[in-house]
């Protein structure tokens, strides 16, 4: 029998470290990003219908993704524009992996309140940061300003709001070993069912 944990998260607070944690104890992960990379491939409906409605972002017929986040990230409405584009190919191709997968599966969704991923799961784990943490974390990883950094982690659910809806908080403030110890524990309880 089926049992989707899902695991959530704001930008930046670790939430593929946790999933790799999961993934080397064999559970299957399904990770709405990925799904969002494959429904955003050239020649995919997905694709061209933000073309078509993005077409600042095109650049020699293909879309330059840094140029699609400036745009989304500037404005609550072209956010929204995009989201409602994407969010149903992603679903159905999620639906459609899920219907494979038999036992324990995480499946991976940053925005799983926002976009009504929650419904799909039994159970969901919010991993959560400090701000401080989270805005270093984009600066390093996606070489952005500080102004972006915000306004990403803006464009999301409030941590606090997410934590209220969530079934389990693990806390990623502290060391890799720290972290993993946690999901671990997680891991071993949901295993033996008791969560």
């Amino acid at each position: 029998m089926r049992y989707v944990i899902g695991l959530t998260g704001g930008i930046a607070c670790g939430k593929s470290v946790v999933s790799d944690i999961f993934a080397r104890y064999g559970i299957k992960i399904i990770d709405t990003d990925i799904i969002s990379r494959l429904v955003m491939q050239e020649g995919q409906k997905c694709n061209e219908e933000v073309k078509k409605t993005f077409p600042a972002c095109v650049e020699n017929g293909v879309i330059n993704r840094r140029t699609l986040r400036e745009i989304v990230f500037s404005s609550q409405q072209e956010l929204a524009k995009l989201n409602a584009i994407t969010l149903k190919y992603i679903k159905q191709e999620t639906q459609a992996q899920l219907d494979k997968e038999d036992g324990l599966v995480v499946l991976v969704v940053p925005l799983m309140f926002e976009s009504g991923f929650n419904k799909m799961c039994d159970y969901v784990i919010d991993v959560a940061c400090s701000e401080d943490v989270r805005i270093e974390r984009l600066i390093k990883r996606d070489n952005i300003t500080k102004e972006l950094a915000l306004s990403m982690i803006n464009s999301q659910m409030k941590d606090d709001e997410r934590r209220k809806k969530s079934d389990l908080i693990i806390e990623n403030n502290g060391n890799i070993a720290y972290l993993e110890n946690k999901v671990e524990n997680v891991i071993k309880l949901l295993k033996e069912r008791k969560i």
